[in-house]
């Protein structure tokens, strides 16, 4: 079930418009995504849990991400619950900092 819903997630996710998935700097996964099974996390929830991990340009891209279909979907497997937090980019106060901190 998990493999046909990433299919979904994949299939429909470019639509939406999220950016480059960037792991390290300038370094980008190959999807615009991470899923992170429950090996992957800590700590660890019971009795499982997964995430999926996104970046986006604009808090109205991802809101709409979050009413789509897929998401719907993801609803029938279990509790879903989502946070959206936003980059504040560093003035330059912290020296040595990349420009994005």
């Amino acid at each position: 079930m998990i493999d046909s819903l990433l299919d979904r997630v994949d299939q429909a996710l470019p639509s939406f418009d999220p950016l480059p998935f960037e792991t390290l700097a300038r370094q980008y996964e190959q999807q615009p995504y991470q899923f992170v099974g429950t090996l992957q996390e800590f700590p660890q929830a019971a009795p499982v849990r997964y995430l999926l991990l996104t970046h986006w340009r604009w808090p109205q891209a991802a809101q709409r991400w979050l009413a789509s279909d897929v998401m719907m979907a993801l609803l029938q497997l279990g509790t879903v619950s989502s946070a959206l937090m936003a980059h504040t980019p560093s003035s330059g106060e912290r020296e040595g900092l990349n420009t994005d901190g």
